[in-house]
């Protein structure tokens, strides 16, 4: 599983950014009563606030974009749930689907199975985890075609 470390959340970054622009825009149009001063609050705003309220927006995405980088989740990235016995229920190419004794379904990828678990009916027990969350810590979901264990028909 590949996770994704970011140096800031870049939609609350932009949307603080357009607040202040949207601001800064109102607070010109209100001081514009005087012909004179609006004409001169337009002309700055216009040649000076906006441009760099794009340029501080443009920048942001391209610091994030620059600053976060992609990496496979190492071992601290996962916190323990706890241990469960469990009862394979289906078998797909590259994964097993197993029920706890509470009712609940977890996929488990074949390599992390123990030698003939792959037999639908045996029972195993499984050490399960998640990804912690972390600030600054995105899971990347796998891109691409869809595979035969996207289908949910399984092979067994």
């Amino acid at each position: 599983m590949f996770v994704r470390e970011v140096p800031f959340n870049l939609p609350v970054f932009t949307l603080v950014a357009c607040l202040v622009f949207m601001a800064a825009l109102l607070v010109g149009y209100a001081l514009s009563d005087d012909k004179k001063l609006g004409e001169t609050i337009n002309k700055v705003f216009m040649q000076f606030v906006a441009p760099a309220g794009l340029i501080v927006v443009a920048g942001a995405m391209v610091a994030h974009a620059v600053l976060s980088h992609q990496r496979l989740a190492a071992e601290g990235d996962y916190e323990s749930v706890g241990s469960y016995a469990a009862t394979v229920t289906r078998v797909y190419p590259h994964a097993v689907e197993v029920e706890t004794e509470f009712g609940v379904s977890l996929p488990v990828t074949a390599a992390m199975m123990p030698e003939g678990a792959s037999v639908v009916g045996a029972t195993v027990t499984i050490d399960v985890s998640r990804l912690s969350s972390k600030p600054g810590l995105e899971v990347q979901r796998p891109s691409g075609d869809a595979s035969s264990a996207d289908s949910g028909e399984p092979i067994c």
